[in-house]
C-alpha cells in the first residue's frame, strides 16, 4: 500500500506520516488504497510529495475533498517537524499533493453509514460489537450520521475513542447531549461486553468538521514514535547524509 521513493526514508514516512493518514481517511468512512510519496531533499527541508488513492471519501464528505487532505498533511508535517524534526534539525514541508477518489461523487449517493474499527488484536471482536450496538442505538434515536469509527490504541493507555460523522450540522448544545448520551450508552455496552475498565472519549463531526485532532494519535504518542524513529540505525545514518551530527555523537 504504501511505496516511498527514495525507498531510504520508508520507515520515516510509514512511521510519521502513512498511520495517520490512514486512521484520518477511516475516521471519515473511506479507505486508503495506495499512498506514494516522493521526498526532495532541500538543505534542511525535506519536501514531501503524495499520491493517495481511497476508495469512497467523497461518499462522506460534502466539503471538497483536497482542502480536507491538505489540512491533513499539514498537521502531520507539523508534528513530524516538531517531534522528529527537532532531533535532527530538519523540517518536513508538502510540496504538493493528489488525491484519487475510486468512486466518484455521484448526484444522489446512498448514504449507508459505515462502522471503522482499529484496536489491538486480542479487543477487535470486542470493538466490532461494540460499534454494531452503537449503531443499531444510533438508529432508534433517529441519528442521521455517515460513519461511526471505534478506536484503541494497540500501545497503552488504552482509552476508547469513538468518532461519529454526521449527515449534517448539528447545533452546539445538541451535539453535546448526544456526545453525553453517546458516552454513557458506550460504557454500559462495555460492562457488557468486557470486564476491563476502559476509558472512553467522543467526539462528533459535522460533514465540514475540519478539527483533526480527535482522528490523530495523541500528542504523546506522535513523540514516543519520533523518539523511537530517531534512534533507529538506519535513519540516524540516511540523516547524517544531510550534514547534521546525529543525537549522541
Amino acid at each position: 500500500m504504501l511505496t516511498v521513493k527514495p525507498p531510504e526514508y520508508y520507515p520515516i514516512i510509514d512511521k510519521l506520516f502513512a498511520g495517520r493518514i490512514r486512521e484520518a481517511v477511516e475516521a471519515f468512512g473511506a479507505s486508503l488504497e495506495e499512498l506514494t510519496v516522493f521526498v526532495q531533499p532541500e538543505d534542511r527541508i525535506l519536501n514531501l510529495i503524495f499520491f493517495l488513492k481511497v476508495r469512497g471519501l467523497q461518499r462522506f464528505l460534502s466539503m471538497e475533498v483536497d482542502p480536507f487532505v491538505y489540512g491533513l498533511l499539514e498537521k502531520l508535517a507539523s508534528d513530524a517537524t516538531e517531534t522528529f524534526g527537532k532531533v535532527y534539525g530538519v523540517r518536513f514541508a508538502i510540496s504538493g499533493f493528489k488525491v484519487v477518489d475510486e468512486h466518484p461523487r455521484e448526484e444522489h449517493p446512498e448514504r449507508a453509514a459505515k462502522l471503522v474499527v482499529n484496536g489491538p488484536d486480542e479487543m477487535r471482536d470486542v470493538l466490532e460489537r461494540l460499534g454494531k450496538g452503537l449503531m443499531i442505538t444510533l438508529r432508534e434515536w433517529n441519528v442521521r450520521f455517515s460513519a461511526l469509527a471505534v478506536t484503541v490504541p494497540i500501545e497503552e493507555p488504552h482509552i476508547l475513542t469513538i468518532v461519529l460523522k454526521m449527515e449534517h450540522p448539528v447545533p452546539p448544545e445538541e451535539k453535546g447531549g448526544l456526545e453525553k448520551k453517546l458516552r454513557h450508552k458506550t460504557r454500559t455496552y462495555l460492562k457488557t461486553l468486557t470486564k476491563r475498565v476502559i476509558p472512553v472519549e467522543v467526539k462528533i463531526l459535522d460533514p465540514e468538521d475540519k478539527t483533526l485532532a480527535s482522528i490523530l494519535k495523541r500528542k504523546v504518542e506522535i513523540e514516543k514514535e519520533a523518539e523511537e524513529l530517531a534512534e533507529s540505525d538506519e535513519v540516524r545514518e540516511l540523516m547524517s547524509l544531510l550534514g547534521k551530527e546525529t543525537p549522541g555523537s
